[in-house]
């Protein structure tokens, strides 16, 4: 196995014997001094060189993913936020151990290192915790209702002052180290999403959920400026380190904007991404962008500030996986994924071989053909499509498929060789010249997540399923 693979092996849990693939990425932050770029994705915090982005480290433990990152000031320690656990944690960035882990007690959402080291925020359910990083220990609560949920944190350049969101639409500015609420700003939306200082403290980035990032005056909580740009909601902002600019994300959007702070005119957008983006950030010498993908497409894509121009695109952090499938050699495997691509993965390097685009919407199923010459995958687009496996060109689509799919039996003793074998949807059957008819009954099922559904404001029947006959998705067992 090559050295630009050795990733795969890092921290794997028991049993397993490789990992393709970083995860989709819920955040990205820089160090200090711009020597370590950390990816919140999949298993851990993906550690890269900020100048070469060649992975350095995976900081996990037990596989959690973390929601949200803060270096320290020094860049030896970074906190992280932990959803499912219900912790923060602070990690020593040269042993790759755990240095400290606080229990919230609560869903945790977001995490903020103060600029002077001395504090961490963590944004939680109801509440926000304050700790001490010196001592380890917390040491105030900041509490706004049993509604409130602090998705949103941000310190100001001083460390005297915390903003986070209210969950109601409002802004709170906090005394960071006695825990005492300063001021109160009513926003126009229904709730914030993301939080910035400006370089030099007097201003207050804010990005909401109806489409616009506002610029508040700190000191007397009056609106600034407003950059509404295109729809769905704000999930990231940040500031350029001399102040002039902001870059943006949105939910539903696919490119990264850039804002004129002075004029609140939209400076330039960086395409590239064929997915929503959920974070964005500029490395601390203002020479990069740097912009990562949602769970419906997980790309890190490094672009060039000045020239805006694309510079590199780290494929292996992917989007959510919903298909997998093993060739019957047991050589590749294919992945399908919400970003509505099919990966193809060498086993033996852990490497990835092709990426197979065709697909409308997220893939469901995919499957192998008892040859390995053929790959069947099925989407919320309601098609099923076959690709040939060694030059990644689609070979067939069939279209207007609801159900669920399978496959047909064919009269092996007749043919001399295995023909290429044929999805068949539950709606559909097979004709006596072994030709595909579709049945009058309508077979349309409901999404099976309405929950997903809503959010990616989808509204489709139930996606197709594939699969191979004989074919199961588990590791084939191979002969020694």
């Amino acid at each position: 196995m090559n050295n630009t693979s050795a990733y795969t092996r890092w921290n794997l849990p028991e049993g397993a014997v490789a990992r393709l693939g970083k995860g989709w990425i819920s955040d990205i932050v820089y160090s200090t001094d711009g020597e370590l770029l950390a990816v919140c994705a999949g298993p851990g915090i993906w550690l890269y060189d900020g100048k070469t982005f060649a992975e350095t480290a995976l900081l996990n433990v037990h596989g959690e993913r973390p929601i949200a990152a803060a270096f320290a000031p020094n860049g030896k320690t970074i906190a992280a936020a932990y959803h499912r656990s219900e912790t923060a944690r602070i990690w020593n960035v040269q042993t790759g151990g755990i240095q400290t882990e606080f229990e919230v007690g609560r869903r945790a959402y977001s995490v903020a290192y103060s600029p002077n080291g001395r504090t961490i925020a963590v944004g939680m359910e109801s509440a926000v915790m304050l700790a001490d990083t010196r001592f380890g220990k917390p040491f105030a609560e900041l509490k706004r209702g049993k509604d409130y949920s602090a998705v949103a944190l941000a310190f100001s350049p001083n460390s005297r002052m915390l903003a986070s969101n209210g969950g109601d639409g409002a802004i709170h500015l906090w005394d960071a180290e006695t825990g005492d609420l300063l001021k109160k700003i009513d926003s126009e939306s229904d709730d914030v999403y993301c939080l910035a200082f400006s370089p030099d403290g007097k201003t207050l980035a804010s990005g909401e959920d109806d489409e616009t990032v506002r610029l508040w005056d700190v000191q007397t909580g009056q609106l600034k400026v407003d950059m509404e740009g295109p729809s769905d909601s704000v999930t990231s902002i940040a500031y350029s380190p001399d102040g002039r600019y902001i870059v943006s994300s949105r939910y539903g959007n696919q490119a990264a904007h850039i804002w004129n702070v002075h004029t609140g005119q939209l400076r330039r957008q960086l395409n590239g991404h064929g997915h929503a983006i959920g974070s964005a950030v500029y490395s601390p010498d203002g020479r990069m962008i740097v912009t990562g993908g949602s769970r419906y497409g997980g790309t890190l894509r490094v672009w060039d500030a000045h020239m805006f121009s694309e510079k590199r695109v780290i494929e292996e952090h992917t989007a959510t996986v919903d298909a997998l499938a093993y060739s019957p050699d047991g050589k590749l495997i294919a992945s399908g994924h919400w970003d509505d691509a099919i990966r193809l993965w060498d086993v033996q390097s852990r490497s990835l071989q092709k990426t197979l685009l065709g697909h409308k919407r997220d893939l469901e199923r995919a499957a192998f053909s008892p040859d390995g010459k053929t790959l069947a995958s099925a989407s919320y687009d309601q098609t099923a499509r076959l690709w040939d496996v060694q030059t990644g060109r689609q070979k067939a689509v069939l279209k207007d498929m609801t159900g669920s799919l399978t496959t047909s039996r064919f009269p092996q003793a007749e043919r001399r060789s295995p023909p290429p074998a044929l999805i068949i949807p539950l709606d559909y059957g097979m004709s006596k010249r072994g030709g595909i008819k579709k049945r009058s009954k309508d077979m349309t099922a409901p999404c099976p997540a309405p929950s997903i559904c809503r959010t990616d404001k989808r509204s489709s029947p139930r996606p197709a399923r594939a699969s191979f006959f004989g074919m199961s998705l588990a590791a084939p067992k191979l002969r020694r």
